[in-house]
């Protein structure tokens, strides 16, 4: 029986998946007690080979969560000033055009 194994699809090896396995579910329809209890036997076993993907993946997810969380604060460390400047830039630049507004208003009722 040819399998898949998880080595091959992200090197450590667990569980192997055989090809049989899938096609057999890919195929299974419930419709008696037997095929009802096969159904959950086989619902489990891929529950099983999840949970073993899940933990194998898990350091790594939390590693690239880190980083990830790393390069955000570093970023944040760089833009949050540049955004408070734009922010005075906008507030000033505003202040201007209401002045030059104002301005314009009396100089057209002289």
């Amino acid at each position: 029986m040819a399998e898949v194994s998880a080595e091959e699809i992200c090197g450590k090896r667990l569980e192997g998946i055989p090809i049989a396995l899938i096609q057999q579910i890919k195929a299974l329809k419930v419709f008696d007690e037997p095929s009802y209890i096969e159904a959950g036997r086989l619902y489990n076993l891929l529950k099983k080979i999840k949970d073993q993907f899940c933990v194998y993946f898990a350091p790594e997810k939390e590693r690239a969560y880190e980083e990830h969380k790393r390069i955000c604060d570093k970023e944040k460390t760089i833009i949050e000033p540049i955004t408070e400047r734009m922010g005075w830039l906008e507030a000033e630049m505003g202040g201007y055009i209401r002045r030059k507004k104002q301005k314009d208003v009396r100089n057209s009722g002289e």
